[in-house]
């Protein structure tokens, strides 16, 4: 709730209009599992993929559908089909990353550092087992948040997948008392 919230006033501050983020549903499932969460494998989207160092490393994952993206690209009058909006999308990934791993460090007290997002646009099934194998120690879980983005009227799903090291998850679930 606190990244959704701050995510969402970071959001609304950038496009000039109302952003509700709906309170994303998290779920902790298997590596094997997660690319049916996110839609039809072949799908076209769009991949944020952002590191994160400290105490809780590995990466997030923002998956956008190009109806999606083509909805907030238009608000700022870019078409998601070129290179700004690519730069649309890494700046999403930015943000939201950035609003979900610092509510995550202030409610757990461990330090989760995101870096730069990387933006790739492909099919699901790509972007997905393209960022597992970018993050080669991850462990065999993840987490998933589904999010809904409502811009002003406009709708736009989204995936948030955190692709943890080893042992992160276990960390995490700890310092939350779980």
């Amino acid at each position: 709730n606190i990244g959704t919230g701050n995510a969402a006033t970071a959001l609304a501050g950038m496009t000039g209009r109302p952003v509700d983020l709906s309170t994303p549903r998290a779920q902790i499932v298997g590596l094997a599992d997660f690319v049916d969460l996110l839609g039809d494998p072949e799908a076209d989207v769009y991949g944020i993929l952002t590191p994160v160092e400290g105490e809780l490393g590995g990466s997030v994952l923002l998956v956008v559908p190009i109806a999606s993206a083509r909805t907030v690209c238009e608000v700022f009058g870019l078409d998601a089909e070129t290179e700004m909006g690519a730069s649309v999308m890494q700046e999403l990934g930015n943000v939201l990353t950035a609003s979900y791993m610092n509510a995550i460090a202030m409610m757990t007290g461990l330090a989760a550092e995101p870096s730069m997002p990387q933006v790739v646009r492909d099919i699901l099934a790509a972007v997905a087992n393209s960022a597992v194998a970018l993050v080669a120690e991850a462990a065999d879980e993840l987490i998933f948040l589904d999010t809904l983005l409502h811009l002003g009227d406009e709708r736009c799903d989204l995936g948030f997948v955190y692709l943890p090291e080893a042992g992160d998850v276990a960390r995490l679930l700890g310092a939350l008392g779980l």
